[in-house]
């Protein structure tokens, strides 16, 4: 008994499909072919086509892969390029992509990763509020520097409106006068 495949079907023996698949009839007819052909039924199963340009059926691209939360989620988890790098490969594997066919290096993960802050940012610029009066909070603390060697002067800028606060930045002062906090807290108002 053989059966022939065409271009969207393959043919798969019972010995492929394993135990867990079987078929049973109570025809006399079906129990007379069941003990003549045990083995040799034939089940015709679609195949998957591949798409040319991939593997996992869409076009491939890095910014495809680096979206707004696996950026988000890779900052907050304080993955480095190189790090995101040695996981996507993998997973990218794993999900059934050629990671071959993929723009996957460390540059091309640190500026996806820079655009998608970029993005963010501006989306929060765009959506923030300012209908309605605000009051500017500030209050200078003394910091690490982020090389750690010396302490610096740091100036939190907030703003608030009806319950709802936003904070705007923390520039760096060279010393913390009067005139540089006032003009510190006029640009980050302005920007």
């Amino acid at each position: 008994m053989a059966a022939k495949s065409n271009a969207s079907s393959s043919v798969v023996s019972s010995q492929e499909l394993g135990p867990e698949c079987s078929f049973s009839s109570t025809s006399s007819d079906a129990s007379i072919l069941e003990d003549n052909f045990k083995d040799d039924f034939v089940v015709l199963v679609p195949k998957k086509t591949k798409s040319s340009s991939s593997s996992c059926g869409v076009e491939p691209s890095i910014s495809g892969i680096f979206t707004q939360h696996v950026t988000s989620a890779l900052d907050l988890n304080n993955i480095t390029d190189r790090e995101a790098m040695r996981l996507i490969i993998p997973l990218s594997a794993a999900l059934g992509c050629n990671p071959a066919s993929l723009s996957i290096s460390r540059s091309s993960i640190r500026r996806a990763k820079k655009k998608a802050r970029t993005d963010y940012n501006s989306n929060i610029k765009k959506k923030f509020d300012i209908d309605s009066p605000l009051i500017v909070h500030w209050d200078g603390k003394l910091m690490p520097d982020i090389t750690g060697k010396k302490k610096v002067e740091r100036l939190p800028i907030l703003v608030s409106s009806n319950g709802c606060e936003k904070l705007l930045g923390v520039p760096k002062l060279v010393a913390g006068t009067g005139e540089q906090i006032s003009d510190a807290v006029y640009d980050t108002v302005q920007q």
